[in-house]
């Protein structure tokens, strides 16, 4: 390969990645914007589709499967509340917690919403072919299985560092 064609590969990968990432900004940019007009914001949107498929769960369970924080996920709830989205009781078991659970207002919101992705997605990939879709789904699996490899390798990495693999994670893979 010529130093212009491995110029021309690299400019390609660049370019490639930003389309990417702006098809990302742009698509969540788009959602964000429908999605405030049910009344919701992101976070609160996630808590719901969460609940939605999962019933009765606690706070302190919420923010570790959403790897958010408990302070979040209190503040969120709080609001999703008071708009009768969800309700919240105390857990008989143990009344340290909070059981959280969906409301029809709040399955209401989430029926909308997937409303809201099927236009998305009907929008975004006008004019493809099925051939092509299928095309586009294997090329981005691809992606996803390099990116996961990569993941893997580093946190292989990390797990064998003096600091150890929370603390080299943590500081973007330098040890202080």
């Amino acid at each position: 390969m010529t130093d212009s064609e491995r110029n021309n590969v690299e400019e390609l990968r660049r370019l490639s990645v930003g389309r990417m990432l702006k098809v990302c900004r742009l698509h969540k940019k788009n959602f964000d914007q429908r999605i405030s007009n049910l009344g919701v914001y992101e976070n609160q949107h996630h808590l719901l589709m969460y609940l939605e498929k999962n019933a009765n769960v606690s706070q302190t369970h919420l923010a570790r499967e959403l790897n958010i924080s408990t302070a979040a996920v209190t503040i969120s709830l709080k609001k999703l509340e008071a708009e009768g989205y969800i309700t919240r009781s105390m857990d008989e078991k143990d009344n340290r917690y909070n059981q959280v659970e969906i409301t029809q207002k709040g399955r209401d919101i989430i029926r909308q919403s997937l409303q809201i992705f099927q236009e998305m997605d009907r929008t975004i990939f006008e004019g493809f072919s099925n051939e092509e879709l299928i095309q586009l789904s294997g090329y981005f699996e691809r992606i996803l299985e390099n990116l996961s490899r990569q993941r893997t390798q580093t946190l292989g990495a990390a797990a064998a560092h003096p600091c150890g693999a929370e603390q080299f994670q943590r500081r973007n893979n330098v040890c202080e």
